[in-house]
């Protein structure tokens, strides 16, 4: 094989294969037509926040699981109605995930979700992103601490 073919190649595929080690724990398409991802890398030590515009990535939050369940909570409103949070601060930007999952009367689960994004120096900043489509809903395993 060609070397110049060959390492062409391997620049293609390495920033496949690092995310490929990564776990999809939350992905959404947002109403603006943004999406918004959290995976998790081996054995779950971290959590990565990726939020992409046109398809183009925009920004990328990596905080370990020790500060993510520390910032995150569940809220149980009924057996029938749940909602699970994941928070993520960079700088002085606040990203709160939530996902909701609501069973119906013939217990079918439906999800939904929606994105906070607030500035710790002015309380009137805040946007909210809802989700119109969840491809993956987020779990609470990211509650649990290990320690």
């Amino acid at each position: 094989m060609n070397p110049k073919l060959f390492i062409l190649l391997l620049a293609i595929s390495a920033p496949t294969y690092s995310i490929a080690k990564e776990k999809l724990e939350f992905s959404c398409i947002t109403e603006n037509h943004g999406k918004v991802t959290i995976h998790s890398t081996k054995n779950k030590e971290y959590y990565i926040y990726r939020f992409y515009k046109k398809g183009k990535l925009q920004l990328t939050i990596k905080q370990d699981k020790k500060t993510i369940t520390h910032q995150s909570k569940q809220y149980t409103y009924s057996a029938r109605y749940n909602r699970n949070n994941m928070t993520f601060i960079n700088g002085k930007y606040i990203y709160n995930i939530n996902s909701d999952y609501n069973f119906d009367k013939k217990d079918n689960v439906r999800y939904d979700g929606f994105i906070i994004v607030a500035r710790t120096d002015d309380e009137n900043f805040t946007q909210m992103l809802d989700c119109k489509f969840i491809k993956e809903p987020l779990s609470d395993d990211h509650l649990v601490s290990d320690e």
